[in-house]
């Protein structure tokens, strides 16, 4: 018989701020360690969790798996972060609203970021279609599996084209060799798949982005999916053993 993974929303302050501990640990014990600022608390928490929702796949009182859905910064601002920002002295409420500088999602604001992808977001900016990033996808090594790893996408995916969070694309920034595995479930490649090396990781990058709509997604995955986001809107989880 396999576990029965939960996967839910992340709003309580002590559960997200051991979400943060979680990507620090997983991130730091990786490659991609280069994505996350070193520091004695051991936790990683930016900017971006403030204008971000929180997800959790949990297996009886431990959580498994964890990713965040970045949303517009006009669109949400999670004060839970906040509260757990300003525990670790990492940041403000005044330092975050005057940050106008900062790139508007984490895909855009890494090293290494080729101007292609600043023109996939201006062109969608300039024809007011919304964008949410998928960001920060961790599982912990002792559940790590290509089923749990799909069944964590799978979930995202239904949340993006089903239970509509009100944007009309998602992207995901992956590594070459991972992205197959984001086209099979409809991802395109963004720029014409220009791939590129970030935070002086070599190995390769690059972005790919789903039109948040069920047709988007191949059909062999659309009555499964329904059934899940039926779930969801029902219970607030979607509940798989896997």
């Amino acid at each position: 018989m396999g576990k029965i993974y939960t996967f839910r929303e992340v709003t309580d302050k002590e559960e997200l701020e051991k979400c943060f501990l979680l990507r620090y640990k997983v991130y730091s014990e990786s490659a991609n360690k280069v994505f996350i600022n070193e520091n004695i608390d051991k936790i990683d928490v930016d900017f971006y969790d403030v204008h971000a929702r929180h997800y959790c796949l949990q297996v009886d009182e431990i959580i498994a798996g964890y990713l965040r859905v970045v949303l517009p910064k006009e669109d949400i601002t999670n004060e839970t972060v906040f509260g757990i920002g300003e525990k670790y002295s990492w940041f403000e409420r005044a330092d975050y609203f005057h940050q106008n500088g900062k790139a508007p999602f984490p895909f855009l604001s890494y090293s290494g970021v080729p101007k292609s992808q600043w023109d996939f977001y201006q062109n969608l900016f300039e024809k007011k279609e919304k964008l949410t990033e998928a960001s920060r996808l961790i599982i912990l090594p002792e559940f790590s599996s290509i089923k749990v790893s799909r069944h964590l996408v799978e979930c995202a995916v239904v949340l993006y084209v089903l239970i509509c969070i009100g944007q009309s694309h998602a992207i995901i920034n992956c590594l070459e060799e991972h992205a197959a595995f984001y086209e099979s479930y409809g991802f395109i490649p963004v720029a014409n798949g220009e791939k590129y090396f970030l935070n002086g990781m070599n190995r390769m990058c690059l972005s790919l982005s789903l039109s948040l709509s069920l047709s988007s997604v191949p059909k062999q995955y659309h009555e499964r999916f329904e059934a899940m986001a039926a779930e969801y809107r029902s219970t607030g989880k979607i509940v798989k053993e896997l």
